[in-house]
C-alpha cells in the first residue's frame, strides 16, 4: 500500500478554512458553542478505559448487536476486494480494521492524535495505516487515490458536511464509491447526544440521507443511492421486546413485523439510511 505520512495535511488541533457559502459554521449544536479543537481533543479528555473500550468496539459495548449489523450492511455495499478505501473519521480505528481484514488496504484517518496513537498499537495490520487528517481538507496527493470510501457515524459531526464529503470525492478514483453509515433524525436529541456535548462538547447533529445526497451531489458525485438503515431493521426486527402490552404482541407477529420492515424500506429511508454515491 502507499506510504502514509506520519502527519497529514492541517495540524489536529487548527481550524477549518473559510467555510463554504451557506454553510453551518457559526451555528451551534443544542445551544453549545463548537470549536474543531474541542472535538479534536475528545479522546485525549476521556477516561482510559473509555479509550481502551472505544478501540476494542464493537464487541466492548452493550449495542455491539448493531454495530456488527451495521458494519456488515457497509460491508455489502462495498466493491469486492481487493481495493483501497479511505475510513474518514476512523477514531480508534475498529472500523478501519473490520475493512483490512476482509481483504482491502486501508488508511484511517482521524483528527485526534490520541485516537490515531491508539489505532496503530491497537491494529498492527500490514494491510491497514493511520495518519492525523482533518477530514474537512483533501488528502494530499501522495496519499493516491482509493476504490471507496467509508464515513461511519463520523460525517455528523462535521460542521458543514460538504466539506469532508468534497475531500472524498477529491480522494476517489472515477467510478469510485463513498458508503455513509450515519444516524439520522432525532439523534442531536437523543439523551447520549446531548450529555456528550454537554460533557465534551463534540458536535452531534442529525444527518439523514437527503443531506448527504445533497451535499454529495454538490461536491461532485455523479450518482446516488439510499438503503435502508440496518439500525432500523435490528431495532424492529431483532430486539427483545418484553410482550406484556397489546402494541408489543402486536409487533411480534408476523404481520408487525412485515409492516415494520415494510416501513423501514420505504418511508423512513427520509429519516435514516445507508447512502452510496457514486463518482
Amino acid at each position: 500500500m502507499n506510504p502514509v505520512p506520519e502527519h497529514a495535511g492541517p495540524s489536529a488541533t487548527s481550524r477549518a478554512g473559510g467555510a463554504l457559502a451557506g454553510s453551518a459554521a457559526t451555528t451551534h449544536t443544542l445551544g453549545v458553542p463548537w470549536e474543531k479543537d474541542v472535538e479534536a481533543a475528545y479522546f485525549r479528555n476521556i477516561p482510559d478505559e473509555a479509550l481502551v473500550q472505544s478501540a476494542a468496539k464493537p464487541f466492548s459495548v452493550p449495542d455491539r448487536g448493531r454495530l456488527l449489523v451495521e458494519i456488515g450492511a457497509v460491508l455489502s455495499l462495498l466493491p469486492e476486494p481487493p481495493g483501497r478505501i479511505l475510513d474518514l473519521g476512523c477514531g480508534t480505528g475498529w472500523t478501519s480494521s473490520f475493512l483490512a481484514r476482509s481483504g482491502y488496504d486501508v488508511v484511517g484517518v482521524d483528527l485526534s492524535p490520541e485516537a490515531v496513537d491508539t489505532a496503530r498499537a491497537a491494529f498492527p495490520l500490514p494491510s491497514l495505516a493511520f495518519a492525523i487528517h482533518d477530514f474537512d481538507e483533501p488528502l494530499p496527493r501522495s496519499f493516491g487515490l482509493f476504490d471507496a470510501v467509508v464515513f461511519f457515524d463520523t460525517l455528523h459531526h462535521a460542521e458543514d458536511e460538504r466539506r469532508p464529503l468534497r475531500a472524498a470525492y477529491l480522494a476517489l478514483r472515477d467510478g469510485g464509491v463513498c458508503v455513509a453509515c450515519e444516524p439520522g433524525t432525532g439523534h442531536a436529541v437523543s439523551e447520549g447526544s446531548i450529555h456528550a456535548v454537554a460533557t465534551f462538547g463534540v458536535r452531534e447533529r442529525d444527518m439523514t440521507p437527503p443531506q448527504v445526497v445533497a451535499a454529495g451531489r454538490e461536491a461532485g458525485f455523479r450518482a446516488a443511492a439510499v438503503h435502508p438503515h440496518p439500525h432500523e431493521l435490528h431495532r424492529n426486527l431483532y430486539l427483545h421486546r418484553e410482550p406484556v402490552s397489546f402494541r408489543n404482541r402486536l409487533l411480534a407477529t408476523v404481520a408487525g413485523q412485515a409492516a415494520r420492515v415494510l416501513r423501514t424500506v420505504t418511508v423512513q429511508r427520509r429519516h435514516w439510511g445507508i447512502v452510496v454515491l457514486t463518482k
